[in-house]
């Protein structure tokens, strides 16, 4: 029988934790990160049951290996929320359960010609959240049957009893406008992204963490890259591709757009001198088998290395941050090593694709 987690954490009662406390508790949950000899040892996993005993012995806890990567997730965040003095930082990280939950109701509700029960949607939501799924359902609703009637979208003030963040609102509204003119949920799903990066980028400055706020634009810079990379091998526009940036990073949109016209030998270059010098290959080299993969690998060591600089930190926001990130690269590392057992991969090409370990204990 499985732990129950909370689906929308009551973030408005007063936070009773403190970081140092935080930070001796996380470090004895350190102890059971991976370290390289376990992830061989998933790799080498004869059977679902031993797969599935080793991710135990790591504190992934369920009756299945999917049933374990979601409640660690829950667990993870629980945890947090019992143990930090403010919730700041955890509002940072539920905007992505949130941000894909938006997308999961506007992929549902835009195209539907009728009524949508949200009993019928509810496994594909992400929790714990911020904001309550029926609240967001409400809104996109009311502004569809708003703009279906051709008169003005709802008025900001027409929805003050729904409890939707207003950054969701805006969103919402814009969604709805792109998918109107396009039809094309992939702008639907830019749109969302765009909002959610904007929304991070304004709650890390309430966190004051040079180190995170650090971290979070390097992410959208290797997400940026990738984009390039893939809009480039696939021969898409440079309008494309300028729809599918982020606008947040340590890279403006500015250089990002001539980036896109450079040629390889050139690219590799010009990104070396903005300190992605360890793609610099990859730059050249995307157009063959299997780059993606190695693309991926090579972001999610970056992002790494970027967190084994909390190694040293004393305690504060940015122990909890890293504790936090280091199990979700570890979620993805094990479903990335199960997509390997599962499909035959040989366990060779597994070792080159996993993501290295947090080496901060």
């Amino acid at each position: 029988m499985t732990e129950k987690f909370a689906d929308q954490l009551n973030l408005e009662k007063n936070a009773n934790g403190s970081w140092l406390y935080a930070y001796g508790l996380l470090a004895g949950r350190e102890k059971l990160f991976f370290n390289e000899s376990q992830l061989q040892q998933l790799i080498n996993a004869n059977s679902e049951s031993d797969f599935l005993n080793l991710m135990q012995s790591a504190n992934f806890l369920g009756e299945t290996v999917d049933e374990a990567l979601i409640n660690s997730q829950q667990a993870d965040l629980d945890l947090i929320y019992s143990i930090v003095p403010d919730y700041a930082l955890l509002e940072l990280f539920l905007l992505f359960n949130d941000a894909h939950n938006l997308k999961v109701l506007l992929r549902t509700i835009l195209p539907a010609q009728e009524s949508i029960l949200i009993n019928n949607i509810e496994y594909l939501f992400m929790r714990p959240y911020l904001t309550e799924p029926q609240q967001i359902l409400s809104v996109i609703c009311n502004l569809s049957k708003n703009s279906k009637n051709d008169s003005e979208l709802m008025t900001e003030s027409g929805l003050t009893d729904l409890k939707v963040p207003e950054w969701f609102k805006t969103t919402i509204k814009q969604a709805e406008k792109v998918y109107l003119e396009t039809y094309d949920m992939s702008r639907v799903d830019l749109v969302v992204n765009q909002a959610l990066w904007q929304e991070l980028i304004d709650k890390l400055s309430d966190i004051n963490s040079k180190w995170l706020t650090e971290y979070y634009l390097l992410k959208a810079d290797l997400i940026n890259l990738e984009i390039l990379l893939r809009c480039r091998n696939l021969s898409l526009s440079k309008e494309f591709f300028q729809r599918s940036i982020l606008l947040q990073g340590n890279i403006s949109q500015e250089q990002w757009l001539e980036l896109f016209s450079f040629d390889n030998s050139a690219l590799a270059t010009k990104i070396d001198l903005l300190g992605f010098g360890d793609f610099s290959e990859i730059a050249i080299n995307y157009h063959e088998l299997g780059s993606a993969s190695i693309f991926s690998q090579l972001a999610d060591s970056r992002l790494m290395q970027k967190i084994q600089e909390t190694k040293y930190f004393s305690s504060g926001v940015e122990k909890v941050a890293a504790y936090y990130l280091v199990r979700e690269l570890e979620r993805r590392n094990i479903r990335l090593i199960r997509a390997c057992n599962l499909n035959a991969i040989s366990h060779e090409r597994a070792y080159q694709i996993i993501r290295p370990p947090y080496a901060g204990v």
